[in-house]
């Protein structure tokens, strides 16, 4: 007898898979492509090393593939994005923030090494990349609201398609930065939050809703 174990992951991926899925036909019958490049992970790679290419390498690489569907396409970052080379943390990430705008990065999931610094800076980062931070599962706990750095989604419209992205951080936030820097948020159970918050997703306008996460591997 087989067995499978199934985890809160990949429950959330088969989840953003069948809504892709359920709205695939509407891209097909206005004969449209609809590309989403995705990044994570940057930890401020800003210079080649090991196995990372580098920011000019990087950028050009995402650059190209853009320009074969200039109309249709949307970059994402998964998140952690800034803390990790000595370039990016002694300036707190400001080089990060150049390279994204130069990329196009669009949208950006709130990953757990972006409290490193505490939140602070986090509205300067998008500010500074041209981009929008999202997450629906991060809360307020003064408040009882989800924070307000972060749009809990987005909706991108590209050739005529509405895209919404529903924002997901990782629960294992709450122990996996300083503690002082997330004592006031809540990281809600992802699965609950992205039932949740999909229909509302729909209810604005987006024909597509998938969502962009930072979640360790399953």
């Amino acid at each position: 007898m087989l067995r499978f174990k199934i985890t809160k992951g990949l429950l959330i991926s088969l989840l953003a898979f069948l809504l892709i899925l359920g709205s695939i036909s509407f891209i097909f019958a206005a004969e449209k492509e609809i590309v989403i490049l995705s990044i994570n992970d940057y930890h401020g790679s800003l210079a080649p090393a090991g196995k990372n290419v580098g920011a000019v390498k990087l950028v050009d690489a995402l650059k190209t593939e853009k320009a074969k569907n200039p109309e249709g396409t949307i970059i994402v970052s998964g998140g952690d994005n800034y803390q990790g080379s000595a370039m990016s943390n002694l300036m707190y990430g400001e080089p990060v923030s150049a390279v994204f705008k130069e990329m196009g990065i669009e949208l950006s999931a709130v990953g757990n090494h972006e409290f490193d610094w505490g939140v602070d800076r986090i509205n300067k980062w998008a500010e500074d990349g041209g981009f929008t931070f999202v997450c629906t599962n991060i809360y307020d706990i003064r408040t009882n609201e989800p924070v307000d750095w972060a749009e809990p989604f987005a909706i991108i419209e590209k050739e005529g398609v509405k895209v919404g992205f529903v924002g997901l951080a990782t629960p294992e936030t709450a122990y996996k930065t300083l503690k002082a820097n997330v004592v006031n948020y809540e990281f809600r159970d992802p699965v609950e939050v992205i039932t949740e918050w999909v229909p509302k997703v729909k209810d604005v306008g987006a024909d597509i809703a998938t969502a962009l996460t930072h979640f360790g591997s399953f």
